[in-house]
């Protein structure tokens, strides 16, 4: 076996822990928030009936991806409100080129206390968010883990690290 040295500890142990710890602490961030976010609209949730007033699309570009940009304006009630407001939604599903010939639709408010809605298309990518940064959050871990299980065995198989 190689001896590592102080930098060599550093380099292949202590950094890409710290990468990887980093990036599970970012995921699992993630994932909670979009996790409290579904069990808010569960449980405060409510789905409104809105009238589509306007729709644009644009094309979008980043970088060399190029995709669909699409602004649809609503007039709903607020769910505690009697009254019509004008919200400006934007979606970059694909499934927003529907609100062309639409001129009924449902909006969703998280909570009865959220002043603006969303589109249900964006309520799917919520779910979506929240398995991916599990998924991403799982992963990072696992990797710690086995990073862990290096050192440890490098301490118990040599009696010392280096």
């Amino acid at each position: 076996m190689r001896e590592l040295g102080f930098m060599g500890i550093i380099k292949e142990i202590v950094l890409p822990f710290a990468l990887s710890a980093l990036f599970a602490w970012v995921t699992i961030s993630h994932a909670v928030k979009a996790i409290k976010d579904v069990r808010r609209f569960k449980r405060e949730g409510c789905i409104v009936p809105a009238k589509v007033t306007d729709f644009h699309m644009y094309k979008a570009y980043n970088g060399s991806f190029r995709y669909n940009r699409f602004e649809v304006t609503v007039e709903c009630a607020l769910p505690d409100h009697i009254s019509d407001e004008r919200f400006l939604l934007t979606t970059t599903s694909h499934r927003g080129k529907r609100y062309k010939d639409l001129k009924d639709t449902e909006v969703v408010f998280l909570s009865l206390n959220d002043k603006s809605p969303i589109l249900k298309e964006e309520l799917r990518h919520i779910r979506r968010m929240r398995f991916i940064a599990m998924l991403g959050g799982v992963i990072s871990v696992m990797f710690c883990m086995l990073m862990i299980i290096a050192v440890v065995c490098e301490l118990l198989d040599t009696g010392r690290l280096a």
